[in-house]
């Protein structure tokens, strides 16, 4: 009998405390994720704030240069989100290289044709925005995310 009772102690133990462990843990799952993303925000708007005034300051450069410099910003924000992705998750989400180099080619354009759509939706709403520098913003940050993942995923022997 005793036996039995320290079989269900141990069980209800278990029980509440795997409930217990999940609650906390996505309590703060969602608290460092939240922060995480917090934080990316933050350090995304601020140094976009710090390119976009960097280039207005040059006296002379027109909209056409500054936009140059605000896709290259682009392209390396997608080389570090490439980056950062790796650190997650090595492995290729592709197994087949046709597959791959497909996505290398179509994956940025796509990109850019969905902001370019995105922002002719703006458009209709707010005059200043320029469709075509949300396509090229775009097609930068998924070139260099893409390459990153192209060139340095762990690809499975086959």
């Amino acid at each position: 009998m005793e036996d039995l009772l320290i079989a269900l102690l141990q069980g209800v133990v278990e029980f509440l405390g795997n409930m217990l462990f999940e609650c906390i843990g996505q309590f703060l799952a969602q608290a460092v994720l939240g922060s995480f993303i917090d934080l990316f925000e933050w350090l995304f708007k601020g140094i976009s704030y710090l390119i976009c005034s960097f280039t207005e300051a040059w006296p002379g450069l027109s909209d056409d240069t500054r936009a140059n410099w605000i896709a290259f910003f682009y392209f390396l924000v997608g080389l570090a989100t490439g980056a950062a992705s790796l650190h997650c998750y090595h492995d290729v989400f592709l197994r087949r290289s046709a597959l791959r180099l497909m996505a290398l080619a179509l994956g940025p354009f796509l990109s850019g044709c969905a902001s370019w759509m995105g922002a002719k939706l703006r458009l209709l709403f707010q005059t200043t925005v320029r469709a075509d520098y949300s396509f090229w913003w775009a097609l930068f940050f998924s070139l260099g995310l893409c390459l990153v993942r192209f060139g340095f995923c762990h690809r499975p022997e086959m």
